[in-house]
This record gives structure tokens, sequence and C-alpha cells, in this order.
């Protein structure tokens, strides 16, 4: 995590060159006006209704510009709830080469995510009960829309 951070700014900087971006880093949190969810990208895209999640992995494969693993998706929908922003551009660097998967914002997948951050809260953290760790109930319902 520590490389992942020191380099971030490196590869906001690299990715906003190839995108023909103007970012600015962003350290505020965001909270979601209505539900118990809040959310820190790493960059505003100047003028525009876009934001930038840096990823740095050494992990090779997994990805692609197409396809992106759920928790970085919905770790972008949670973004864009939060915001109201519309995009969230994924500035992966694996090994030497960038990825930029676009994650839009589609409000049927955010709409589930919602309801099962509330529900989640309510069930579990609200009255203090700690969720079975093998669990993946809310997940599903959140990715797989069930």
């Amino acid at each position: 995590m520590a490389i992942g951070v020191y380099m971030e700014p490196y590869v906001a900087r690299y990715a906003a060159r190839r995108l023909g971006l103007r970012l600015r880093a962003n350290s505020r949190t965001i909270e979601h006006k209505t539900v118990n969810l809040c959310a820190t990208p790493d960059y505003l895209v100047l003028g525009e209704s876009i934001l930038v999640e840096v990823k740095v992995s050494g992990i090779m494969y997994g990805w692609t510009e197409g396809e992106l693993h759920p928790h970085y998706e919905y770790q972008a929908r949670a973004q864009m709830a939060c915001t109201g922003r519309d995009t969230v551009i994924i500035a992966a660097l694996v090994g030497s080469r960038l990825f930029t998967p676009v994650v839009t914002r589609d409000l049927d997948k955010e709409e589930r995510l919602l309801q099962a951050v509330d529900k989640f809260f309510n069930e579990y953290v609200m009255p203090g009960i700690r969720p079975d760790a093998s669990s993946t109930k809310v997940v599903a319902t959140v990715t797989q829309g069930g």
C-alpha cells in the first residue's frame, strides 16, 4: 500500500496527460445526503462530471479495459452516489501498463447499492451485531441485483 500512496500522484499525472484531463487532487470525504455512505475520490476532473480513482497493482492478471472487479466497480459507484458525478475513470498502473476502464453512473445499480448499505447499517451497525464472516448475502444483492 505504501508504494501505491507514493505512486498515486505520478499515475494520476500520467493518466491525465494521456487522457487530456485537468485534475485536482481531492482529500475531502463526501457524505451521501440520505444514506450512511461516504466516499473520498482521489481526483476531480475540472470542468467535467468525472472522477479519477488511482490504483497501483502488482497483480498482472484480471485487468482489462472492458471488465473491472466488482469491488473496484462498486467503489466507483459509491463515489458517484456521494458526489453526484456521472463517470469514474479507474487509472490503474499494473506493472508498467496503464489501464483506464470507465464506470458510468447506472441508477438501478446505484439504488441497489444504497438499499444494501442502508439495510446493512440498520440490521448490523445500529444494533451492534457482527455479521457472519462467511455471509455474502449483501454483496450478492448489490452486484447481482438479487
